[in-house]
């Protein structure tokens, strides 16, 4: 029973690994109910220190991936956010401090004779 609770944690693991990778996101969320109940039926079990070792190193570079995957969807609406404040208009700061918008011109282009 041990083996196969190990075995099915490691193969969790690397299920997430790959979806992290892969950038499906969705799929780490799906996962992580049947993570959860996996790593709390092995708390209950005496591990080895080599297992117990090789599910805590896949579980932290599995952490890093996440890590990185947050801080780029963060970054990417960071940078929607700025694309949609363009297309509205130009914040500017007047002589005295205060911010001002200009507001974005017709969307057409202009033709010169």
């Amino acid at each position: 029973m041990l083996k196969t609770n190990f075995k099915s944690a490691m193969k969790l693991l690397s299920e997430e690994r790959e979806a992290l990778r892969s950038g499906q996101l969705a799929q780490v969320t799906d996962m992580a109910e049947q993570k959860v109940a996996l790593m709390r039926d092995l708390t209950a079990l005496r591990l080895s220190a080599k297992d117990a070792e090789a599910l805590r190193d896949h579980a932290r570079d599995n952490a890093k991936l996440l890590q990185a995957a947050m801080q780029g969807v963060a970054a990417a609406r960071e940078r929607l956010a700025a694309l949609r404040a363009v297309r509205q208009g130009l914040n500017i700061y007047t002589a005295q401090g205060a911010k001002q918008t200009v507001a974005k011109q017709g969307g057409g282009l202009e033709h010169k004779a």
